[in-house]
């Protein structure tokens, strides 16, 4: 009788993968510390130390080829999502600095970052960038947007780092990857993006909801204008009809983040056919209640099944994006859900510019003009009435207020652009879907959310681009 031997265990494989997420987690959280250490070190105006993480990025990314730029950023974002929230509560307290002061110096460190390892990628793409191009076009309306004064400028200096400048670098960024896709996949190590998202939520679980005492809450709760509800932050409950919810926001504080986060690495493994992982993290999206995260991700898988069996795609990709904007807004309108504050937020600033045209309709009020960071910075006291006119919860509202109807228009040309330039169909379905969910969602021109999409871009696109020229190997398939 012929013995059959088990299939061998690739050992060395597997050692690679635990590497390579221990050097993820290991790499990105000393970029964190040190930046933070640097930023609060500064805090009373040595510009040196603040700028410090901005060096320290470029140095990082400049040390990888160009394709690795975009595992450098979904490095820095997962060590963020992985350590910031515990790191800010359970760091003993150097002087007079607070947990708060903490997390904001970890969140800039980290918008520093991710936007140094872009600018690196764009420099050594830089020789296929049109100036005078969309891309270049939308860069000029944020530029003229930015240099109107308001009232806070603090407040403009956020937008900047955290949605303006990482928006007009991904775009960039997207657009010459695109212009010449490379011959080979850019390498990136999904599993290793993948191994600290499910090990950490278990640990997640016990930690936010059954060790933080709800003391931290009520300052942490405090300082953005809310209250708990039943001990917990406010934003980790989602409405539903008449009742509340509990989200869950794995080692995060933001359970959208979260479940933007499981949603671009499902959407990645559908790409690849690797089931297992898709469910797991599908299963974790689900349990963020996020609703823009399920509906992306259930969009960016199901839609491509959908669509190959049209014979025009064009028109069908133009019927869906139709049918997701009315859905959303018919949705909005008719339930008992959060998401009627953000279709006032989308219609409200778009109103007011077209019955009232004058120059700031056109160009905007500016960078920094209103918005939740704006409200954040008033500690909440601001009507809903101001808050919701401009453009807050919304995207594509907040466009129109603070950039003006022009660059919200090029935006759009942009978004519609960039698209038909798209290969894949589930990069196609991921992109239609994440920006017709920007209309009733302010965050999705937020750094975490847009490094998301650009790493879902580039993975899929690859993916087909190999598949097309027959590059496709069996170690890359079981990637």
């Amino acid at each position: 009788m012929q013995l059959i031997s088990p299939p061998a265990i690739n050992t060395k494989k597997a050692i690679s993968i635990s590497q390579n997420t221990v050097s993820i987690l290991m790499a990105g959280g000393a970029l964190l510390t040190i930046g933070a250490l640097a930023i609060l070190a500064g805090r009373h105006g040595e510009v040196a130390l603040r700028v410090l993480p901005f060096f320290l990025s470029l140095i990082f990314a400049a040390s990888l080829n160009s394709k690795s730029s975009i595992q450098a950023c979904m490095s820095i974002l997962i060590a963020y999502y992985v350590l910031a929230f515990y790191i800010a509560i359970f760091s003993p307290k150097i002087s007079d600095v607070s947990p708060s002061e903490i997390r904001t110096a970890l969140a800039l460190t980290k918008n520093l970052s991710i936007c140094g390892t872009l600018c690196v990628y764009v420099f050594f793409n830089r020789r296929k960038i049109n100036v005078l191009s969309i891309e270049s076009t939308f860069g000029i309306c944020i530029l003229l947007s930015a240099l109107i004064p308001v009232d806070y400028t603090s407040v403009k200096f956020q937008y900047l780092a955290n949605s303006y400048i990482p928006l007009y670098l991904s775009v960039i960024a997207i657009a010459t990857f695109l212009k010449s896709p490379p011959t080979r996949s850019n390498n990136l190590n999904y599993q290793a993006w993948i191994n600290p998202i499910l090990i950490t939520a278990p640990a997640g679980f016990i930690i936010s909801y059954l060790l933080i005492p709800s003391d931290f809450f009520v300052t942490h709760q405090e300082a953005k204008g809310y209250e708990l509800i039943s001990g917990l932050p406010r934003n980790w409950w989602s409405s539903v009809g008449d009742s509340l919810y509990l989200r869950f926001s794995g080692t995060s504080e933001d359970p959208i983040l979260f479940g933007y986060l499981c949603a671009a690495l499902a959407t990645i493994l559908s790409a690849q056919k690797r089931y297992i992982g898709l469910f797991l993290l599908a299963a974790l999206t689900i349990s963020s209640l996020s609703k823009g995260a399920i509906i992306w991700m259930l969009g960016s898988i199901l839609i491509p099944l959908a669509i190959k069996r049209f014979k025009w795609k064009a028109p069908a990709y133009t019927l869906i994006t139709l049918a997701l904007i009315y859905l959303y807004i018919n949705g909005s309108s008719d339930l008992k859900t959060s998401a009627n504050v953000h279709l006032i937020g989308l219609a409200t600033p778009f109103i007011q510019a077209i019955n009232t045209p004058n120059i700031s309709s056109l160009i905007g009020h500016g960078v920094g003009s209103s918005g939740n960071i704006l409200k954040s910075a008033l500690l909440g006291d601001i009507s809903n009435d101001d808050w919701l006119s401009g453009g807050a919860e919304s995207g594509l509202g907040l466009l129109i207020y603070q950039t003006g109807l022009i660059g919200a228009t090029v935006a759009v040309a942009l978004v519609i652009r960039i698209f038909r330039k798209l290969q894949s169909d589930t990069s196609k379905s991921a992109w239609i879907v994440y920006w017709a969910n920007a209309l009733l969602q302010e965050n999705l021109i937020n750094l975490n959310y847009i490094i998301l999409l650009t790493a879902v871009i580039f993975t899929c696109e690859s993916i087909t681009y190999k598949s097309a020229k027959g590059l496709v190997t069996q170690k890359d398939s079981n990637r």
